[in-house]
């Protein structure tokens, strides 16, 4: 039973890594594509914060891909971890209500 739960945590830490691996690669993709269509509107006369506007998008979500990644090897700051935690019971604590709701 010990190396069936073992089995199953060492699935879900590959499975979150591939996961972290394909957003890497769309991340990659999709901030060459955003810098590339910043210049170009940029080069179309629109107002100078369109194009910065695109230019921020591939900064926030380089932000939350590294955020997911400390996540991943639980070292999340703690502000998030305390937030995670409380989640985590709240959704415990509706469970249980709702279970015993039908008994």
């Amino acid at each position: 039973m010990m190396e069936n739960t073992k089995m199953k945590i060492a699935r879900k830490k590959l499975t979150d890594l591939k996961n972290w691996y394909m957003l890497i690669v769309l991340f990659s993709v999709s901030s060459i594509a955003m810098f590339w269509l910043s210049f170009y509107i940029q080069r179309l006369n629109t107002p100078e914060f369109v194009s910065w506007i695109y230019r921020l998008i591939p900064l926030i979500w380089l932000m939350i891909t590294v955020l997911q990644r400390f996540n991943m090897e639980n070292k999340l700051p703690k502000p998030l971890k305390k937030w995670e935690e409380r989640q985590i019971r709240k959704f415990m604590e509706e469970d249980k209500r709702e279970s015993e709701k039908y008994r």
